[in-house]
């Protein structure tokens, strides 16, 4: 029952001071609040802000919508089943993303862990998991990357063949060229070993460029008296929807700036 090495049986309280990484809380909220970029990092926060409220996840949930409370149905029934459901899957995601951010820094940045490959990832499960801490990290990074090859595929095959003017039936020829063509690609890069990461980054910094557009594209419909009518958006819904836009659009000039050598 002594803390014993990696593999070995841990006691209660050991797996207890393993298993909570145990942030500085003073600094997590002051992070939240206040947020701060250090030197070179902008493209990375862009990126950050780009996986998160992914530009293409607003084309795909609004199809769903569209699909699931659309023609036929109670409009007032239907708003409110479609405010909890998006409550509550943002609320979800927003705390598995602070918990997986919170525990990579208390985990890795305080204690000087390198997060070079997935090995090093896994290794800061072994204190808790030992021998299996290799599959249950690969089962979590399975499970991730499922749910993404299934999100980004809709996602695109809705927008493009939408915007194109073509039936966005996932069981038409259009939609499946879409996703299918989607899968290929990152089927190809997995195959061939191409290191991704730069990739990944550029593209969810894209993600983080083009957000503005749309968050900006989202407050005016939402204002539209002959589109929303009795459900346009209340000042308080302005106020926070104008604070998102200046912070994404600050944020996108801040990377251009950076881009362009303005902050050198």
């Amino acid at each position: 029952n002594r803390d014993m090495s990696p593999g070995s049986q841990l006691t209660r309280a050991s797996i207890l001071r393993h298993a909570l990484v145990q942030p500085p809380i003073g600094d997590l909220l002051m992070g939240m609040f206040i947020p701060r970029l250090p030197p070179g990092t902008a493209l990375l926060a862009v990126a950050l802000i780009g996986t998160t409220v992914v530009p293409y996840n607003l084309f795909l949930h609004a199809s769903l919508v569209q699909e699931k409370w659309g023609p036929g149905l109670d409009s007032r029934e239907s708003l409110r089943a479609a405010r909890t459901d998006t409550a509550v899957s943002i609320s979800v995601g927003g705390v598995i993303t602070l918990a997986v951010m919170a525990t990579a820094f208390g985990g890795m940045y305080v204690k000087g862990m390198q997060a070079e490959t997935g090995r090093d990832l896994a290794s800061a499960l072994e204190p808790l998991l030992g021998d299996a801490a290799g599959w249950v990290f690969a089962a979590g990074m399975f499970a991730a990357g499922f749910t993404s090859a299934v999100a980004g595929p809709l996602g695109a095959a809705y927008a493009i063949a939408g915007t194109l003017g073509q039936d966005t039936d996932l069981r038409s020829v259009p939609a499946r060229i879409v996703w299918g063509a989607v899968l290929a690609i990152g089927a190809v890069i997995a195959l061939t070993g191409t290191n991704p990461t730069e990739v990944i980054v550029i593209a969810q910094a894209a993600n983080g460029l083009l957000l503005p557009i749309v968050a900006v594209f989202l407050m005016v419909v939402m204002n539209s008296r002959r589109l929303m009518g009795s459900h346009r958006n209340g000042p308080l819904a302005n106020a926070l929807g104008g604070l998102v836009c200046l912070v994404v659009i600050g944020l996108a000039v801040y990377q251009l700036g950076g881009l362009a050598g303005l902050w050198d």
